[in-house]
C-alpha cells in the first residue's frame, strides 16, 4: 500500500556526518549503495530447509532465540510480524515449547489478527494462543469471578463508557452537585480519555475503598484531577459507583480488574502462570502500566518473554502508553537485545526523512532505518492556509495520479484522528473519488 502526501516544494539532499546521502543517489533510479553506509543496505535473504520466506540475518537471530527474556527493537516496515510467526513456528516444530503453552499478544487487535492469518499456513501452530491484552485481561477476570461464584458482566465493554457517562451526568444534575453547571459544555471524549488514562495507570477514583493487598497497593495510586478541571475526579467517583451498581465493565476495566484478580487471588495467578511458558508481545512501545503489570506477573517464574516494538513509534501516550517500559526492558529483565533495522516498505526519501526527524527525540534507543529497497521515491512537505485547501490539494493530486495509471487500491491518506476525515471526505465526494474509512463508517453515514 502506498500513501500520497500532496505538497509543493523541491526535493533536496541532506548530508550528515552519521548518514551520508548524496544528491546523486536521491535523484537517480540506480542502486548506488555502499556497504559502509549506515543508512543504505542491501542484503539478500536466505532460505533454510523449513522456510518458505527469506529471512535476513537480523531476523534469523530473533527467530532462533529459544529461552529467556528478549527485547527486539523493530523499525517501521522491518517485517516484525513475519519474524514473530517464524519464531513461533520454529519453537513449535522443534519442540522448544508445547504450542498450547505459547501466548502471542498485543494491545492492537489488528496486529493479533495479522499474526493469526500468517500462522494459518502451519497447522502444527493451531494450538498457539493469540489474543489481545484486553482479551487476556477479560479471561483473567472471568476466571476469577467464576471461582468466586460471582455474576459475570453481560454488557458490551466497548459501549459501556458513554452510557455510564450519560447516567453519571444525569445523576449529577439531579443531585445538583457543585460542578453541575460545568456538565453542559464538558468534552465527553476528554473526560473518557481521562478515565482511560487513570485506569491504564492503575489510578483509582478512591484508592483506599478498593482494599487491595499489599502487592497491589505498591503498584496502585490515587487518581488526580487535571489542574484546570478539578471536578473530573468527583465525576470519576460517581462514574465508578454507577458502574459497580450495574455490575458492568468498561473496555479499560478488562485490564484493571484482570490485574486485580491476579494480585488478589493466588489460585488465579497460578492458573495463568502455568498456562503459558512462553510469551511474546508485539507493539510493546504502546503498552500502559496495567498491561505491563499483568505481563510482569505472568512471566515472573520463567521469564521466557520476548517483546517487540519501537520507542520511536509510540503514538498512544495521550491515553496512557509509556515508552519507558520498552526502554527499560533490557535492564529490568536482563534481556538479550536484538534490532531489526531494515525497512522493506519505504523508499529512500521516506527513510531519510524519518531518520532526520526522529533523531531529535532526546530520550530514545539510538537506531536508524536502513533501506532494503533501492528505490529513491519522492517525499514532499507542504503547509496550507486551511484544511479545505489541504483536502483539495490531496484530491487534485490523486486525480492526476489516477489519470497516469496509478492503481487506486494502493492509495491511502493517513490522518491522526477520525475527526480529520470529514473535510477530506467532502472533497473526495465532490470530485467523485470513491473511498472507504478503515475502522469506522464514513462521516456521512455515522449516526452522529
Amino acid at each position: 500500500m502506498r500513501s500520497l502526501q500532496t505538497a509543493s516544494g523541491a526535493k533536496r539532499s541532506v548530508e550528515t556526518e552519521e548518514m551520508p546521502f548524496t544528491k546523486k543517489y536521491f535523484r537517480s533510479n540506480a542502486p548506488t549503495l555502499q556497504r559502509s553506509n549506515i543508512l543504505l543496505r542491501e542484503e539478500k535473504g536466505r532460505l533454510t530447509v523449513h522456510q518458505s520466506f527469506p529471512l535476513t540475518s537480523e531476523q534469523e537471530l530473533v527467530v532462533n532465540h529459544d529461552h529467556g527474556p528478549a527485547l527486539v527493537f523493530a523499525v517501521a516496515g522491518s517485517g516484525k510480524s513475519t519474524c514473530l510467526v517464524h519464531r513461533i513456528e520454529r519453537l513449535v516444530r522443534e519442540g522448544v515449547f508445547p504450542p498450547d503453552c505459547i501466548l502471542a499478544s498485543s494491545f492492537n487487535k489488528l496486529a493479533v489478527n495479522d499474526l493469526s492469518e500468517k500462522l494459518k499456513q502451519w497447522p502444527h501452530c493451531a494450538p498457539v494462543k493469540l489474543q489481545t491484552l484486553h482479551a487476556l485481561g477479560r479471561a483473567v477476570l472471568l476466571k476469577a469471578r467464576h471461582l468466586r461464584g460471582e455474576t459475570v458482566p453481560q454488557n458490551d465493554p466497548e459501549e459501556a463508557d458513554m452510557q455510564l457517562l450519560y447516567e453519571a451526568k444525569r445523576r449529577a444534575r439531579q443531585d445538583n452537585v457543585e460542578y453541575a453547571d460545568q456538565l453542559h459544555a464538558m468534552d465527553d471524549e476528554d473526560f473518557l480519555n481521562y478515565i482511560g488514562r487513570c485506569k491504564g495507570n492503575i489510578a483509582y477514583a478512591d484508592l483506599f475503598a478498593v482494599d487491595l493487598p499489599p502487592r497491589g497497593m505498591s503498584c496502585a495510586a490515587q487518581a488526580d484531577a487535571p489542574p484546570d478541571l478539578p471536578w473530573y475526579l468527583s465525576l470519576y467517583r460517581l462514574f465508578e459507583a454507577i458502574r459497580k451498581e450495574k455490575n458492568w465493565i468498561t473496555f479499560d476495566d478488562q485490564l484493571l480488574e484482570g490485574w486485580e484478580s491476579l494480585v488478589r487471588d493466588p489460585a488465579v495467578l497460578d492458573h495463568f502462570r502455568s498456562s503459558y511458558s512462553c510469551l511474546m508481545v508485539d507493539e510493546f512501545q504502546d503498552i500502559n502500566k496495567v498491561q505491563h503489570a499483568i505481563l510482569d506477573l505472568l512471566v515472573a517464574a520463567h521469564k521466557n518473554y520476548m517483546v517487540i516494538g519501537d520507542d520511536d513509534q509510540t503514538i498512544y501516550e495521550w491515553r496512557g502508553a509509556n515508552p519507558e517500559f520498552i526502554l527499560g526492558f533490557e535492564k529490568r529483565y536482563g534481556a538479550k537485545k536484538y534490532t531489526l533495522s531494515l525497512n522493506f516498505r519505504s523508499t529512500a526519501s521516506q527513510v531519510l526523512l524519518a531518520n532526520e526527524v526522529i533523531k531529535h527525540n532526546r530520550k530514545r534507543e539510538k537506531k536508524y532505518l536502513r533501506l532494503y529497497k533501492t528505490e529513491p521515491g519522492e517525499t514532499r512537505i507542504a503547509q496550507y492556509e486551511n484544511t479545505r485547501s489541504m483536502a483539495s490539494d490531496i484530491a487534485d493530486s490523486y486525480e492526476q495520479c489516477f489519470r497516469e495509471g496509478f492503481p487506486s487500491q494502493e492509495a491511502v491518506i493517513l490522518v491522526r484522528l477520525y475527526a480529520q476525515t470529514p473535510v477530506i471526505e467532502q472533497v473526495l465526494i465532490e470530485k467523485g473519488i470513491a473511498y472507504r474509512i478503515e475502522g469506522r463508517k464514513p462521516f456521512y453515514q455515522r449516526k452522529e
